[in-house]
């Protein structure tokens, strides 16, 4: 399954995670959505000037809205 992160400047990412997901943990690194848990993918690791913590969340699959990047069908994480 296919989720799609924001970067600080609202630039998507799409990540792929286990089809068995059924909760995924994402933190805020200066702006950045950083998904830690059932994988680990940061939007902003190449381009990140300044590293502080903005905030952190649990996600359930079931609650985050479905949406169509790029052709590709994935969920969207909303912003924390």
């Amino acid at each position: 399954m296919k989720i799609a992160l924001r970067n600080y400047r609202n630039q998507l990412s799409i990540v792929d995670i286990p089809e068995n997901a059924t909760e995924i943990a994402v933190i805020n690194i200066s702006g950045d959505q950083v998904l830690v848990y059932p994988v680990f993918y940061d939007t902003g690791y190449d381009k990140r000037i300044d590293d502080y913590f903005d905030d952190h969340k649990i996600f359930r699959i079931a609650e985050l809205d479905d949406a169509e990047i790029d052709g590709q069908k994935c969920l969207l994480v909303s912003g924390i």
